[in-house]
């Protein structure tokens, strides 16, 4: 009999309630501290998630993206590979003779000042109450949940309870806060099939990394960053940079940050710097104009900001004058037309229109072009 399941999508939001109060689990071993070690089959961590006691957590994974409805309606729901989830589920469920290895799921209760942890180290308890979220074993708690459904919906005569019980997961539980869990993912990140960006993003030991998380949480690239992919896409309409592109540029620009004061200062220009560039192209703040410039204009376009950085570099020095952001408004003197003769080096003749060659060698190149032509302009 085959049965259509829907897993849940389990996204935290910062309002909601606690997801456990006062959960209990046995044969718990402390390891570290706000760090405990211990085993839970698979139906135990399938009801968990159904129950909604274990949450997706945004910030701590790969984020989120809108999908549409049938019906036209749209819903936020967790970026994930459905083939994956459907491969492990196969191999949980023992076809074709594949066999599943359990291996250790990561959890993380997050340190927001109102959540109790109690460890009994002599009956190796650990009692919780607060939100706990999951940080690594997305996928294959995904695959338990839908055979956990299954088994709801065709009895246990189907054996899917059996075969979840029988699946013994170590367990790592944690309770840090947001950031440091983002280290704690950035480290399964090294092994795992995600994004330059968002691996990055969650890497906040470089100071470029910092920088590139303020301006897209709190400066004049507020929301406009994708932390979740290397590209941009034509149908993007909030999004005009990748965090892996502007973190490269900024590593590439300021190669050397040496103190806590020199990353505020190059923090502060480039909030301004932004700001200002914004002001002279105000196509990069409407979606519609984004796109219309990107047919024809390298103004929008993601690879542009190697060549921002390295003006902003020139200008970063001349912060103290006056002088500077006159000058920056002279960008606009610059031919940045994709046919223009000046981009022969980066842009070729596609089938249907122009095509951005985007590598090493050709984003050195862009920006020393715009550094030249900058100059030129003044």
């Amino acid at each position: 009999m085959k049965v259509k399941v829907v897993t849940k999508e389990n996204i935290y939001k910062v309002a909601d309630k606690n997801t456990v109060d006062n959960e209990v689990f046995h044969n718990v071993k402390q390891v570290d501290d706000n760090i405990w070690y211990l085993f839970l089959n698979g139906y135990q961590i399938a009801e968990l998630w159904d129950q909604g006691k274990i949450v997706y957590y945004p910030e701590t994974q790969r984020g989120t993206k809108i999908k549409k409805l049938k019906n036209g309606e749209v819903k936020s729901v967790a970026i994930c590979n459905e083939k994956n989830i459907k491969e492990i589920q196969s191999a949980m469920k023992g076809e074709d003779d594949k066999k599943f290895y359990p291996s250790q799921i990561t959890l993380n209760l997050l340190e927001q000042n109102n959540e109790v942890v109690t460890y009994n180290s002599e009956d190796k308890t650990l009692e919780l109450t607060g939100v706990l979220t999951m940080l690594d074993g997305n996928h294959r708690t995904r695959a338990m949940h839908r055979l956990y459904l299954h088994s709801k919906v065709l009895g246990e005569d189907c054996g899917y309870k059996e075969k979840l019980e029988k699946l013994e997961f170590p367990i790592l539980l944690t309770h840090f806060q947001p950031d440091e869990a983002k280290s704690v993912f950035s480290q399964f990140a090294k092994g795992l099939k995600i994004s330059t960006s968002k691996a990055e993003s969650f890497d906040m030991s470089k100071a470029s990394n910092r920088i590139v998380n303020k301006l897209n949480n709190y400066g004049s690239l507020k929301g406009m960053i994708d932390e979740n992919k290397t590209s941009i896409s034509k149908n993007d309409e909030k999004h005009i940079v990748t965090f892996a592109t502007l973190n490269n540029a900024i590593k590439e620009s300021f190669p050397i940050i040496q103190s806590q004061k020199e990353e505020n200062d190059i923090y502060e220009f480039l909030d301004l710097f932004f700001k200002k560039l914004k002001e002279i192209f105000p196509e990069m703040i409407s979606y519609e104009l984004r796109s219309l410039s990107r047919e024809y204009s390298l103004i929008c376009e993601n690879i542009t900001f190697y060549g921002y950085l390295a003006i902003a570099r020139l200008l970063y020095v001349k912060r103290f004058q006056n002088t500077w952001e006159d000058e920056l408004k002279n960008i606009k003197k610059i031919d940045m037309d994709k046919e223009s003769e000046l981009w022969t080096a980066i842009i070729r003749p596609g089938k249907t229109g122009l095509v951005m060659i985007n590598n090493k060698q050709t984003r050195s190149i862009l920006s020393k072009i715009l550094e030249e032509e900058f100059y030129k302009v003044q």
